[in-house]
Order: C-alpha cells, then sequence, then structure tokens
C-alpha cells in the first residue's frame, strides 16, 4: 500500500529472512560443507550412527545448490510465511524494479526462541558442531541493523547485478550463522544440539578464531 501511494521509486523492502527455509546458496559454501563432510571430527562417528542423526547437509549434491533449512519443531505455518516473505521481495525486486533488502539472519537467542527450554538448549549445543554460531540479541540487531541500512542506500538499479537466480537477491549481506557451511543438515542436528546444550553450564563461548 505505501508503495503504492508513494511510488515504488521511493520505497524500499526491507526485512530480514530466515535461514529456516529451502533456498540456493552460493557454490563456495556448499563445496566447503562437502570437504567438511569428508574430514568430520571423530567424536561424531559414532552418534552418526543413529537413523536421523547427523546426515548430510547435501546441498553440494542438488541442482543451484539448495540448502535445506527447514525444521519440523517450527511448523510448516512458519516455513510458508518465510518463502512467502522471499518471494513477495523477488517480485518487487525483478518485476517491479523496487529497491529490496532482504539478507538471511543468524540464529539468534531472541525471547521468543529462548522461552522454550528445548530451542534454548539446542541454541546452544549445535555450536558443538562448527561453523555453527549463535548470536546473542545484541551482536545480531547491531550487525543486522547496519547491513539493512546500507543496503537500503543503494541504487535499485544495481542489486540485480551479476545474479544469476531471483532467489540470489538475498546473498547479499546475509549472515548464515555457519548453516551454510555446515556439513550436517539442521533437522539432522536437532536432537543431539539439544542433549549436548543440556549439559552446558553457561552459553558457549566460541573460540576468539571464531568471533
Amino acid at each position: 500500500y505505501v508503495s503504492e501511494k508513494l511510488g515504488r521509486d521511493r520505497v524500499a523492502l526491507s526485512y530480514l529472512t530466515s535461514p529456516a527455509t529451502a533456498h540456493p546458496i552460493p557454490e563456495e559454501a556448499a563445496l566447503d560443507a562437502k570437504n567438511r563432510f569428508a574430514s568430520t571430527p571423530s567424536w561424531q562417528h559414532l552418534p552418526a550412527l543413529v537413523p536421523g542423526w547427523l546426515e548430510a547437509s547435501g546441498s553440494w549434491d542438488r541442482p543451484g545448490y539448495v540448502y535445506n533449512g527447514l525444521a519440523n519443531i517450527q511448523g510448516p505455518n512458519y516455513a510458508l510465511a518465510k518463502t512467502m516473505q522471499q518471494w513477495r521481495g523477488m517480485v518487487a525486486c525483478w518485476k517491479h524494479q523496487q529497491l529490496v533488502s532482504a539478507p538471511h539472519a543468524p540464529a539468534t537467542r531472541t525471547e521468543s526462541m529462548v522461552r522454550y527450554d528445548t530451542i534454548a538448549s539446542a541454541l546452544e549445543g549445535i555450536q558443538s558442531f562448527e561453523p555453527y554460531l549463535s548470536f546473542s540479541v545484541e551482536s545480531a540487531s547491531s550487525l543486522m541493523t547496519a547491513i539493512l541500512l546500507y543496503q537500503v542506500s543503494q541504487e535499485a538499479a544495481k542489486q540485480k547485478e551479476g545474479l544469476k537466480h531471483p532467489m540470489h537477491l538475498f546473498w547479499a549481506g546475509s549472515v548464515h550463522g555457519g548453516g551454510w557451511r555446515c556439513p550436517y543438515s539442521g533437522e539432522s542436528l536437532g536432537t543431539l544440539s539439544y542433549m549436548l546444550g543440556k549439559t552446558m553450564k553457561s552459553p558457549f563461548i566460541p573460540p576468539k578464531s571464531v568471533a
């Protein structure tokens, strides 16, 4: 409505895209995940024997390097809503030539996430699988705000330069938190991440080389 009233050349769409969807990722990230899968730490070999645990991401084998970030715990309504959000951004950019800023945001310890013990524990435990990293609200909000402000100051005509697919629009400025490069599918990490998270006495502090 606002875009139609003021003119699409004067209004930019800006929101944070969820990584918990199925979407293409850069080839470099997919191949890095493949290399990591070929050299997983020895402690992960035993739990990988449990059906449904530590399954390969497989993004490197799918045409277009599609990353499957869907999580059963979030339900179909969440997945549909977040996918529709991306669709809206693609239509605005490619059909209406409107400026769109919609980078992927990382897993963050927001109030809506940590209110559930299952998710709060999983957010901590998942960081045992490099290069996953769960962000604090302060870090994520500061970083993503800076990215969004930078992107909405750019020219709409330039945002499609070099893009080979409409969904590549969301790569710019994305902070995937390690999900794109992790060798395992997010869904197969859920139970083990929860178990590991429950054993931690305090929030995970990443090494300086990762922070």
